[in-house]
């Protein structure tokens, strides 16, 4: 037989038994995802932790399970498959019954997942956290509000892509698609379980056109994150109703140019800076982000009277009706009040348009939450302060996020921990001197017994599940006291006016006024779900201070009473688990850990 036929048909067989054995490794790879997603569905949690044993997801599956929420599991795709190694798309839902709810949940399911393959059997191994090689960079938006029935979409994304398993971000389940385009060609996409993934290559400057239709809820039970009402109605970003990565990714902050168009009988809010004129039938609403940011939210009502109120460069807009009370006046004079004296010490805002935003489709009174410009308001807003035995600057609070963006790990510290601080900051002008010791007291109170310790840290707070409120407080606090509060204000105007809100430029500006690197510091207190526990024993001229738990650094003062009636203070810098601190002559009678509350203990 002929040489070359020989090579021929050699080649022939081996392409052959490569096919083969690819066709194999697919089926085999199959078999354990099909497992997977039954196990997703039907399985117990004990089943689900060993073919998932992803330690998040595993948490996340057994609060549903103990929950008896239904799980259904969704479309999948194999992304890349080399040798021993593949990244698959896994979705799955769980059946809430609001479709932004369900999003929100089962997006932290939903995702890429690394498989490897060992003794030709394969194994799930890691979830890919994709937004670290993805980037949105701009939303170019047109939205049609149709109030009790749809919302209608059109958004061209400007993208980076930086990975070769495609595009993923967050986005509603319930999304209708009429259009898919990436630079103008279709492309293939999957849109289920709160994940959109398209088939994108690596490239800078990429265009998704986006075209869709939400049937947005109306149910009078469950109107936390949407409702579509005849009057009037609402969709958060929690909502997801627009793609982006959550609610901590440095990579979603985007710019955003939206034109927004409701029938012209109802009044609009973009959670933006925004001007609204009629044409024939309509309202056009065009608002422009003044910063990077993630998510939009929409309010609309009827019944809105829309009124304007300046100060200085700063534009306040009231969404609200007459009735609305606070009235304008004691709002303006909270808001004035509270801009000045944070201009004062922090300087100028990072915005200059805040919208106040009368909620009335989720019923009740209070202030809500903030979301970009504007804050969010019950049927009625609520005090503005309390100076009881529980102080709050309330109003103050949502005025202060105006001052700092933040982005990255600790987003919710640099956000919700900061704007408590200011609260302080706005309760020491009150007359009463011991209004700031007991809101730092009550502070202490909320944490403890809010069930915070042990359950999250700061520095994982995506979800902004309340622990960055009173903890958080209690580090800006700590730092005020270790710096003094001087160099600490004008590290923070530093930081605030940098416009670089992240934890690492935090750390360098307070590294400012610091003798010592301040990161091994704050990586104790924003890493740990716990607070320390302190354990001190005295013998003769002695003190043992033991942490009983994690291992902080911290200063920390004890008063201690020797055998002559003398008083005095010791000035510690705890760093270890166990130290001896030796106090030369002095033999020990009595002693008070902490006597000023200066720091968020707990004392055994």
């Amino acid at each position: 037989m002929n040489i070359f036929i020989r090579l021929f048909i050699v080649c022939v067989v081996l392409a052959s038994c490569q096919n083969d054995k690819k066709s194999i490794n697919d089926e085999l790879l199959n078999i354990k995802i099909q497992e997977i997603n039954s196990v997703f569905e039907n399985g117990s949690i004990e089943e689900f932790k060993k073919v998932v044993p992803v330690e998040p997801v595993q948490e996340l599956v057994q609060l549903i399970i103990e929950e008896n929420i239904p799980r259904k599991s969704g479309q999948h795709k194999i992304l890349t498959l080399a040798g021993d190694t593949a990244y698959v798309l896994l979705t799955g839902k769980f059946v809430f019954g609001n479709s932004g709810d369900e999003t929100s949940y089962s997006s932290d399911y939903s995702g890429v997942y690394l498989f490897t393959k060992t003794n030709e059997d394969w194994g799930l191994t890691e979830r890919i956290q994709t937004d670290e090689f993805n980037q949105i960079l701009h939303h170019e938006m047109d939205i049609d509000v149709h109030p009790g029935e749809t919302l209608k979409v059109n958004d061209i994304l400007t993208l980076n892509v930086k990975s070769h398993f495609g595009f993923v971000a967050i986005l509603n389940h319930s999304a209708q698609f009429a259009s898919l385009s990436l630079n103008d060609q279709e492309v293939d996409y999957i849109l289920d379980g709160g994940l959109l993934w398209v088939d994108a290559k690596d490239s800078d400057n990429q265009k998704l056109a986006l075209e869709y239709t939400i049937k947005v809820e109306q149910d009078d039970e469950d109107r936390n994150s949407s409702y579509f009402g005849q009057t009037l109605g609402h969709i958060r970003n929690q909502y997801f109703w627009h793609p982006f990565f959550g609610f901590s990714s440095p990579n979603d902050r985007a710019n955003f140019n939206v034109t927004c168009k409701i029938p012209a009988t109802y009044q609009l809010a973009s959670s933006l800076p925004q001007t609204d004129t009629v044409e024939g039938d309509y309202r056009i609403i065009k608002a422009i982000s003044p910063n990077p940011t993630f998510g939009l939210s929409l309010y609309y009502d009827k019944e809105w009277n829309v009124r304007e109120i300046k100060k200085g460069d700063m534009h306040l807009v009231l969404y609200t009706t007459t009735d609305f009370s606070p009235s304008d006046d004691t709002l303006y004079q909270e808001f004035s009040n509270t801009f000045d004296i944070l201009t004062a010490a922090f300087g100028k805002p990072q915005i200059n348009y805040l919208g106040v935003v009368q909620d009335r489709s989720s019923g009740g009174n209070g202030w809500r939450n903030r979301s970009n410009n504007i804050i969010i308001a019950g049927e009625n807003g609520s005090y503005l302060k309390s100076l009881d035995t529980n102080p709050r600057a309330v109003f103050g609070h949502e005025v202060a996020h105006s001052w700092t963006n933040p982005i990255g790990p600790a987003t919710n510290f640099l956000s919700e921990g900061w704007a408590t601080y200011a609260e302080s900051i706005l309760l020491a002008n009150e007359p009463d001197k011991e209004i700031v010791p007991n809101f730092y007291e009550s502070q202490k109170v909320r944490y403890l017994d809010g069930g915070y310790n042990g359950s999250s840290s700061l520095w994982n707070d995506y979800s902004n599940d309340g622990v960055s409120y009173s903890k958080g407080v209690w580090i800006f606090y700590m730092l005020e006291q270790l710096l003094g509060e001087k160099d600490f204000r004008q590290a923070l105007r530093n930081f605030i006016q940098s416009k670089n809100h992240t934890i690492d430029s935090f750390i360098e500006q307070l590294n400012e006024f610091s003798e010592e690197n301040m990161k091994p510091l704050l990586d104790t207190w924003l890493k740990s779900n716990e607070i320390p526990e302190l354990s001190i024993t005295a013998q003769g001229n002695t003190l043992t201070v033991e942490q009983t738990g994690d291992v902080f650094i911290f200063p920390l003062e004890i008063q201690v009473t020797d055998t002559g009636g003398k008083t005095f203070l010791k000035k510690v810098n705890i760093h270890e688990s166990r130290q001896v601190i030796d106090l030369g002559d002095s033999e020990i009678t009595s002693y008070v850990i902490d006597p000023d509350n200066k720091i968020l203990v707990m004392k055994k």
